[in-house]
């Protein structure tokens, strides 16, 4: 099993994303904005509007570790801070746990 720590910024994951890959010396494996994110056909879109270019998902790699960061869920519902990402390696595992 992997733990990775999942980090919210409230609007400012670009900022924190550029800071920790030069701090760090990571690498950008995945970025995608809410404008990016595909959406259900008939689900309407309830994200204002200038959410769009705010960070939905990012991974930042860091040797054999992962961070990832999002700008949160840009609802009004507030911010949490952080969250943890439990990676197994098997169906059953997960389950188990």
């Amino acid at each position: 099993m992997r733990i990775d720590p999942y980090l919210f910024f409230d609007g400012r994951a670009e900022e924190a994303l550029h800071f920790y890959r030069d701090a760090l010396h990571g690498e950008v494996q995945m970025l995608m904005r809410y404008g990016e994110s595909p959406s259900e056909p008939d689900s309407p879109q309830c994200l204002p509007e200038d959410a769009a270019s705010k960070i939905q998902h990012a991974m930042l790699a860091v040797g054999d570790q992962l961070l990832m960061l999002s700008d949160g869920v840009p609802l009004g519902h507030g911010f949490h801070g952080h969250a943890i990402s439990l990676q197994y390696g098997a169906l059953d595992e997960a389950k188990r746990a």
